[in-house]
């Protein structure tokens, strides 16, 4: 008895259609942009996020961001 025919699996698009990647695009800049946003906001008010939370100097310091006086 022969054994039973293959069959190929289906074959999957190697891309997504063009719709589907420019949401996805989209995504990814406001994530970045949230990220960057953070760490902006982290760096400009440092001083007074150091006076509210003191165990973010160390934080600061191990980034060289040490700032003299919390608070100003």
């Amino acid at each position: 008895m022969a054994p039973p025919a293959a069959t190929a699996p289906p074959r999957l698009p190697g891309r997504p259609p063009p719709g589907h990647s420019a949401g996805l695009r989209l995504a990814w800049v406001l994530s970045l942009l949230v990220v960057i946003g953070a760490l902006a906001a982290a760096a400009v008010w440092r001083g007074p996020i150091m006076r509210a939370w003191p165990p973010s100097m160390r934080v600061y310091a191990a980034l060289g961001m040490v700032h003299t006086h919390p608070g100003r």
